[in-house]
């Protein structure tokens, strides 16, 4: 049978949802956005239109399109991504430019919390002389992080089941690089119905704070670091002082800056180890 393409998106009158509709018949049908509308008819059997239609319904009822689409994009990764792993952020890659002062031939960087592997993967394809290490306590989220170091082809990433920094010695990295899960429990039952419905609670909050993770790893990261080495936290917009004092106080850490994402909110704290 032959279908009108055109019927999927034309009762969709929001401009940001009809683009990911289109995006969504595109990636499935292979076929360029533009072809929704320059062909008038497309044969498609009935298991496949039937296929397209429920692709359709769930990012209508709100499921995240990069679930559906099973991908997408940090930096210059193309990342896979699936239900139990938490989607990474346009906001989180100014994580890497940070990082960029910190990071040296053969110095050692983890990556705590590491999800499908988006900065840890990142760091190691932009700093090939680089050692990289992804943890995760989600056996679920390493999967997608390793099959992402396959298919991005990747060799100086290496990614383990951990809990924080636990286990590892003294002295062991130069940087430390962490977007743990930071939203405040308050917040997260608040969250919009396409992140609280479907993205992992574990990913998104720690507790009331939120920052109950966050003082777990800054104390870990006191014997962990390098002397000079640095750690960069991404944080809540309101976190910024709470989490700079959370640092303070162990007494081995100056330089503590707060930076800002693209947005102008406070999201990421860094921090150097006297």
């Amino acid at each position: 049978m032959s279908y009108c393409l055109k019927e999927f998106v034309k009762d969709i009158h929001d401009p940001a949802l009809k683009f990911e509709i289109e995006l969504i018949i595109s990636n499935f049908l292979n076929i360029n956005r533009i072809d929704i509308y320059l062909s008038s008819e497309m044969p498609l059997i009935e298991s496949k239109l039937n296929e397209l239609r429920s692709l359709i319904s769930r990012r209508l009822n709100g499921e995240p399109l990069a679930y559906i689409l099973g991908y997408t994009h940090f930096r210059d990764l193309k990342l896979n991504i699936g239900s139990g792993v938490l989607i990474p952020r346009p906001e989180t890659e100014k994580m890497i430019e940070l990082s960029k002062d910190y990071i040296f031939p053969g110095c050692s960087v983890i990556d705590v919390g590491t999800g499908s592997g988006a900065i840890a993967l990142s760091i190691a394809k932009e700093f090939p002389q680089a050692k990289v290490i992804g943890v995760d306590i989600s056996k679920d989220a390493l999967l997608y992080a390793q099959n992402n170091k396959e298919v991005n082809n990747i060799s100086n990433a290496l990614f383990c089941l951990n809990d924080l920094c636990s286990g590892f010695g003294e002295n062991s990295f130069d940087l430390i690089l962490a977007n743990l899960p930071y939203i405040p429990y308050s917040n997260y039952l608040c969250l919009e119905k396409d992140v609280k419905d479907y993205e992992p609670e574990v990913a998104l909050t720690s507790g009331k704070t939120g920052l109950e993770l966050i003082e777990k790893l800054i104390s870990q990261t006191v014997s962990i670091l390098n002397s000079k080495g640095a750690i960069i936290l991404e944080i809540d917009k309101d976190q910024g002082s709470k989490a700079s004092f959370l640092f303070s106080r162990e007494k081995v850490f100056a330089d503590i800056k707060i930076f800002k994402d693209y947005n102008g909110l406070d999201r990421f704290v860094l921090a150097q180890k006297l």
